[in-house]
């Protein structure tokens, strides 16, 4: 997606306004991935498809497939919470831009749900990504 006349960046279209019948085309409501920010009202001219990734790039997963995979929260931010957690569904409506995430009990803290930003768990995913490989 084109940020305010800039380059474009990796974002996600999370509602899909639909157009009037007056022959007005649809707007899209998008997340930017890796900073949480949203940017609502775009037209589909601000909008670009990326191409897939190759090989194993860690782009290569689309947000609704990091499903299942587990990352190490920081508990900064609005979630205060740190741990490691399982990431289950992504949400819908107000949830629309997070994903629905399990702690598993560990030592005295027990088992908890949280509703975690998609763009801290995937850029937490990505930073532990790149620690694996350097190691």
């Amino acid at each position: 997606m084109r940020w305010r006349g800039g380059g474009f960046y990796r974002a996600f279209v999370y509602k899909i306004n639909v157009a009037a019948d007056n022959g007005e085309d649809a707007t899209y409501d998008v997340y930017f991935i890796e900073d949480g920010q949203t940017s609502e009202l775009v037209t589909c001219a601000e909008i670009r498809k990326c191409p897939p990734p190759s090989g194993d790039s860690f782009w290569a997963t689309t947000v609704p497939n990091f499903k299942g995979q587990t990352f190490t929260h920081d508990g900064k931010g609005e979630v205060r919470v740190k741990g490691t957690f399982t990431i289950g569904e992504l949400g819908t409506g107000d949830n629309s831009h997070k994903y629905n995430c399990t702690r598993a009990a560990e030592g005295r803290k027990k088992e908890m749900s949280k509703w975690i930003p998609v763009h801290k768990v995937v850029m937490a995913l990505k930073s532990e990504r790149e620690k694996n490989r350097e190691m």
